[in-house]
């Protein structure tokens, strides 16, 4: 085994992180090396704030800090340092986890606990809890060097496929569904995001309107093709900066039409065709493509249309600014009556927090 060290491990002390008080990176590399050079077998956890980019936009700097020292402090009680276990801050809002000789079933069943305890968390705020992405490399005598960048790899495999509902990738429609993000997203990066926002989104108002599953897959399905449409339109008016002209605006009117179409051709069913066709309608009757008002617009477009708008307010877009949490609860309700259905909103607000 050999005893080098990367060269930043030989010019580094060993310390600890200055905001959480547990082991710092640097203190992390050294105990993984120790191990290896001993010939102990070990696991090595990440474990990543999945939603910690929402803290950072909803609280002060002192209040995000916060979080950070609150979670460590939590993370600290579920190990045993008596058994060599050890803590550390591995970067940002991802902390790691040392467990010597212990194997992958071991550390599985250490992530889940961790996670059972997580939710149950007194301090966890309501309105804003902590969730978290994991991954686990295990190491037997010999294999350290590859070891943090499995754990890696893994942690970024993870917050991928989790931004994926599981319905995508079943089924012979599924290659269908991933080459649609793919193609969308090539085209201009924030589709993904919008979409996959869309869609948790609007299946959530379906859950709290208490329907079936069948309903919500047809929901979950309109909002993955409802602008496919876009492909129709010029990368140049995609992304254009600053507020379109009118002569641009007649262009985009037109995608929900464009996707409808392309939905229909793709043998998808007329309930979904309907809500991808009216999802820019609006409740007073101004929106597109053919001015329906109130209950003749369907009630999945009404739907669509509010996840829709409020997934577009979570990302920033070159003719305007990304709004927070709460300004963009703001501007969801101040449509209420006009842009959207009242009885949804109220809905919404259920099915966000």
């Amino acid at each position: 085994m050999s005893n080098n060290l990367p060269f930043f491990e030989k010019n580094q002390l060993p310390g600890i992180d200055h905001l959480t008080g547990v082991a710092d990176r640097n203190l992390l590399h050294r105990q993984i090396y120790a191990l290896h050079n001993q010939g102990i077998p070990f696991s090595f956890l990440l474990i990543d704030i999945e939603n910690f980019a929402m803290f950072n936009q909803e609280l002060d700097p002192i209040q995000a800090d916060q979080i950070l020292k609150r979670f460590a402090a939590f993370l600290q009680q579920q190990i045993q340092p008596g058994r060599g276990e050890k803590l550390g801050r591995w970067q940002g809002n991802c902390f790691a986890v040392i467990l010597p000789e212990t194997n992958f079933k071991a550390s599985e069943n250490f992530s889940h606990r961790l996670t059972a305890q997580l939710e149950k968390a007194s301090w966890q705020m309501q309105e804003l809890p902590i969730r978290i992405h994991t991954a686990i490399a295990c190491c037997p005598p010999g294999n350290a060097a590859t070891l943090i960048s499995q754990a890696e790899y893994q942690l970024t495999r993870e917050k991928q496929q989790k931004k994926l509902p599981a319905w995508i990738q079943e089924g012979q429609p599924a290659l269908h569904n991933q080459l649609l993000l793919s193609f969308l997203t090539t085209r201009d990066g924030y589709y993904q995001k919008f979409i996959l926002k869309t869609i948790e989104t609007a299946a959530k108002i379906g859950q709290v309107l208490d329907m079936s599953d069948s309903l919500i897959k047809n929901l979950e399905t309109a909002a993955l093709w409802q602008d496919t449409g876009m492909v129709e339109i010029p990368g140049t008016i995609l992304l254009h900066p600053g507020p379109l002209p009118e002569k641009y605006w007649q262009t985009i009117r037109r995608h929900p039409l464009h996707s409808s179409i392309i939905a229909e051709k793709m043998g998808l069913d007329e309930i979904v065709t309907g809500a991808i066709l009216h999802h820019h309608e609006k409740w007073d009757g101004s929106g597109y493509p053919h001015h329906l008002q109130g209950t003749e617009i369907p009630l999945l477009a009404r739907i669509l249309h509010i996840a829709g708008s409020w997934s577009a307010m979570q990302f920033p877009r070159p003719y305007r600014k990304q709004l927070s949490h709460s300004a963009a609860i703001e501007e969801i309700y101040q449509g209420r009556g006009k842009a959207f259905d009242p009885h949804l909103i109220s809905i919404f607000r259920k099915a966000i927090l």
